[in-house]
């Protein structure tokens, strides 16, 4: 039997002072289930701009956070960073989540 909604948790984490910036998106939801994920990155700034594309499928176990990739940007405080990530059942089901890139402490 199919949701009427994914009804799903996603965020960001990246790890402490590391460089390049690593970067963790996460997926999270109450029942398990198999989900297709696209992420796409976009970074603009003075040395130019970089864009980086992602996709694939991830078996979510129930209430356990999931990661989707691990990707390392390097990042300046000026610079413009979005990340879109793109979240399905496979079926009819999407949910598309939008995100600035952290920025380096």
């Amino acid at each position: 039997m199919m949701a009427a909604d994914l009804n799903l948790q996603v965020w960001l984490e990246t790890g402490s002072n590391t460089h390049p910036n690593v970067i963790i998106p996460y997926v999270q939801t109450p029942e398990s289930r198999t989900l297709q994920y696209s992420l796409h990155t976009v970074k603009s700034g003075k040395q130019g701009r970089t864009e980086m594309r992602q996709a694939g499928t991830v078996t979510a176990q129930a209430n356990v956070a999931t990661p989707l990739v691990r990707m390392s940007i390097t990042r300046q405080s000026q610079d413009s960073c979005h990340i879109e990530i793109v979240i399905s059942d496979g079926q009819v089901l999407k949910k598309t989540y939008s995100f600035e890139c952290p920025v380096p402490a």
